[in-house]
């Protein structure tokens, strides 16, 4: 028996019930209305769930800077033009309806606004009470301490960030951290021994790898001498300086 003779073929929107009478443009419209009512529930579902719509948001940011980047000059000069347009018309319906559009302060302007402010604040911190102003000093001074606290450990990070990256050098921070681990296996683990070692690898290095290791303030054999003979004299001007004290 064959089944495909009486399989029959829903031709109904979903969700939608067959209303007798309706017309062809009449169903269209009301698959349409019923596409946007479940369009409307999914992205409720979405924004209920604040993972699932923050990946959605970020996916879209990408998206969008993809489609920027890879538009042509012509669309942007395009978008530009059109933009001028719009500007233009809204200038004139403005004038029309005699409103009048904000206009850009002037840097006189913007100064005499400043001075104003300051002369309203002087006026409120003379008539603060002396325990109120110094409750004032100190919350002020404490989220200055706080805000130089912040600024100077980001500074130190940054340094830090700096002398470690060396992007020129390594295609990434895991390759070279990576070629950091192999060399420190094979290098022996005595502190004599690995002294030794890396002591040779420095002496019998190319000219150009000496410069580059003074670069990185790292000492050569042949500059062992000369750091003697400093140390020598840095101890010697101690004793000097602290015979004089005396």
């Amino acid at each position: 028996m064959d089944l495909r003779k009486h399989r029959t073929v829903n031709t109904k929107p979903p969700d939608v019930p067959a209303v007798p009478g309706l017309s062809e443009q009449n169903k269209k419209k009301t698959q349409k209305m019923a596409a946007a009512e479940r369009q409307r529930a999914y992205r409720q579902r979405v924004k209920e769930n604040p993972e699932k719509y923050k990946q959605q948001k970020e996916g879209d940011r990408l998206r969008c800077k993809l489609w920027r980047m890879n538009r042509s000059e012509e669309q942007e000069q395009r978008d530009r033009d059109l933009c001028k347009q719009r500007s233009v018309v809204f200038r004139a319906r403005q004038k029309a309806s005699g409103t009048k559009p904000a206009s850009k302060r002037t840097r006189k302007q913007t100064l005499a606004q400043a001075e104003k402010w300051r002369e309203y604040k002087r006026k409120e911190r003379a008539a603060m009470p002396a325990q109120k102003r110094r409750r004032v000093n100190e919350r002020r001074r404490a989220l200055y301490a706080q805000k130089k606290e912040t600024e100077k450990k980001a500074d130190e990070v940054k340094a830090s960030r700096n002398l470690e990256k060396t992007p020129s050098l390594f295609t990434s921070e895991n390759a070279r951290w990576k070629a950091i681990s192999r060399s420190l296996h094979i290098l022996p683990r005595s502190p004599d021994k690995f002294a030794l070692v890396l002591s040779s690898v420095v002496g019998k290095s190319t000219p150009r790898r000496k410069s580059a290791l003074k670069k990185k303030c790292i000492l050569s054999p042949g500059s062992k001498k000369k750091l003697a003979f400093n140390c020598k004299h840095s101890v010697k001007n101690y004793t000097l300086d602290s015979r004089k004290q005396r």
